[in-house]
């Protein structure tokens, strides 16, 4: 793959993230590092900003099971869900 071409793909991704009303994923294991696509857009995000994103949404007063129903399970907790803050 050349430069053109992954710079196109890397633009592409960001279309679909940009243009997403809600990121959703479903992964039951996950690797650090690894990425992963959205099921509604395709897009591809890495986990630590799936995290931030998920971190986001629930500030907002959503839940992350919303968005990755499974995310606790990986590991993941988003902060206040960790150290049982209330919003």
């Amino acid at each position: 793959m050349n430069t053109k071409q992954i710079w196109a793909e890397v633009q592409d991704n960001h279309r679909k993230m940009r243009t997403c009303k809600r990121h959703r994923f479903a992964h039951k294991t996950v690797t650090l590092g690894q990425k992963i696509n959205c099921l509604e857009c395709g897009a591809y995000m890495h986990l630590t900003d799936i995290g931030q994103y998920i971190a986001g949404y629930v500030a907002a007063g959503g839940g992350a099971a919303d968005i990755w129903p499974a995310y606790e399970a990986t590991g993941g907790a988003v902060e206040s869900e960790r150290y049982g803050d209330s919003a």
